[in-house]
């Protein structure tokens, strides 16, 4: 059985992102695990911090059992749902249910923000998504489950993709039997990424990807995050794939990437494939 981990914090976000994971829980056949991270205040105060942090922590699992009693397991009452709280980071939390647990997939919400609060306030989102080497799936606030039939792949055409990142695709893919639009900025003339699409099936047929309805595509836009929200529109798009490349270069460290950026400007559900 696979296994789904829902980080939530009760808000309208969160909420919309668990009620689409506990949806697509029921594709996959997967066991929930719903985390809520929270923190200890530290005051300074003639009160014990350890009753402080006791009733803190009652007041939180109230609103967890709340959570699951109020709709979770009135409504699905087929998944097997688990519960885990933790004293702490969202991402230090998550970073402790991956070692206890073989995880699937990671279920989050984000909301969008405009340009400058993108720059400035991050997210938990995309701190997991840098931290946490695990299939991230990000929910748009109001992104709503349905079945996913047409699903873009943005692909970097010249990086070297390894094998295993194939193989994550190939099996969201047969669960939902979508049409796979890989779409990307290919950086070279028509030529040369007409060899490159023969190398590229050649790497599908290798994973399984070939028996997937699939199309090979590229943009030679500058702008390529409006260019592939541009093409999710045009094709109907239900499901956006981007792959996240973890690196600990000079470059890096001043630059993010596009899958750090795309989460705040896409209304598609976001799935991020890690390169480890």
């Amino acid at each position: 059985m696979k296994t789904i981990l829902i980080p939530t914090d009760f808000s309208d976000v969160a909420t919309n992102a668990t009620n689409y994971a506990l949806d697509f829980s029921c594709h996959i056949q997967a066991k929930i695990i719903l985390f809520h991270a929270y923190h200890r205040p530290f005051l300074l105060s003639s009160l014990p911090l350890v009753v402080l942090g006791e009733e803190l922590e009652k007041v939180s699992l109230g609103e967890f059992n709340n959570e699951l009693a109020g709709h979770i397991r009135d409504v699905y009452v087929d998944v097997t749902i688990e519960c885990y709280q933790f004293n702490g980071t969202v991402v230090d939390g998550i970073q402790k249910m991956t070692e206890k647990y073989d995880l699937d997939y990671i279920i989050m919400g984000i909301s969008g923000v405009n340009k400058i609060k993108e720059m400035l306030i991050g997210s938990n989102v995309i701190s997991v998504i840098q931290a946490i080497k695990n299939t991230v799936l990000v929910i748009p606030q109001e992104a709503k489950f349905k079945s996913i039939e047409k699903c873009v792949f943005a692909y970097n055409y010249i990086h070297e993709t390894p094998t295993q990142v194939f193989l994550e695709l190939k099996c969201f893919c047969e669960v939902f039997k979508p049409q796979l639009f890989v779409f990307g900025k290919s950086y070279v003339d028509v030529e040369k990424f007409n060899q490159i699409k023969l190398m590229m099936e050649d790497v599908f047929c290798e994973v399984g990807i070939c028996k997937i309805e699939h199309v090979l595509t590229f943009s030679e836009e500058k702008e390529i995050l409006e260019e592939i929200n541009n093409f999710v529109d045009f094709v109907h798009s239900d499901c956006l794939v981007m792959m996240h490349k973890h690196s600990e270069s000079f470059e890096a460290i001043f630059h993010r990437d596009n899958t750090t950026i795309m989460p705040f400007h896409t209304h598609l559900p976001l799935l991020v494939l890690q390169e480890n």
